[in-house]
């Protein structure tokens, strides 16, 4: 890790100082990752702003002025998690983030989106999914939604991406009872607990809230 102080054209006399650190490659996008500031004052404060980066990259504490966006953070946020998650979880998450999260969303900053905005969000999706019907979603298509991207800015700041989940300091888009939803016919579901083991996992997987979520709007 190499940083540098240099001293650029300042105005009304104040000087103006250029403060860099290059710290190496980023493993996600295989592109070298530099970091830089512009401190006015005097070069002792310059080098002293050029300690706190050097020392904040190292302790994996920096979080910089990212130009990542909604859509890149979700994409990695999936990517991620592709190798923890069976696949139809994977499909689970992937349906609300193209269908209602990217565009929406997608073009943000990470960093610039603030609670107001998801606020926002969640009351189209509660007005008119904006997408396809025209109608209003479920509570539970909303709730998993919140979920999701909660979870991708989480995962956000683990990683130094960003540096607060908007999402945790929106207003929740409320719980739902996970009966209250469900399309899926209990005859249906009686006969495939008596089926086979296979079938009854297959019974399992269409009780669990993630899938019903997906179902529902469909």
């Amino acid at each position: 890790m190499k940083g540098s102080v240099k001293e650029r054209p300042g105005k009304n006399g104040v000087k103006t100082w250029r403060v860099g650190v290059d710290a190496g490659i980023d493993d996600f996008t295989g592109q070298r990752h530099q970091v830089s500031r512009t401190f006015q004052g005097s070069q002792t404060g310059a080098y002293g702003l050029l300690r706190k980066l050097m020392t904040e990259l190292e302790n994996g504490t920096h979080v910089g002025r990212s130009s990542v966006t909604v859509a890149d953070l979700m994409d990695r946020w999936l990517k991620s998690v592709a190798v923890k998650v069976r696949p139809n979880t994977l499909e689970c998450y992937r349906g609300p983030i193209k269908t209602y999260i990217k565009p929406a969303l997608g073009k943000l900053r990470a960093t610039s989106l603030v609670p107001e905005r998801v606020n926002g969000f969640y009351r189209d999706l509660m007005a008119s999914d904006g997408a396809r019907t025209k109608r209003p979603l479920s509570a539970r298509t909303v709730q998993l939604t919140h979920r999701i991207l909660s979870m991708a800015f989480d995962w956000g700041i683990s990683q130094q991406i960003v540096g607060r989940n908007p999402a945790k300091a929106a207003s929740h888009p409320g719980r739902v009872d996970p009966r209250s939803t469900c399309r899926i016919p209990k005859p249906c579901l009686r006969y495939l607990s008596t089926c086979r083991p296979i079938h009854r996992g297959l019974c399992r997987s269409l009780r669990s809230p993630c899938v019903q979520a997906c179902a529902v709007e469909r």
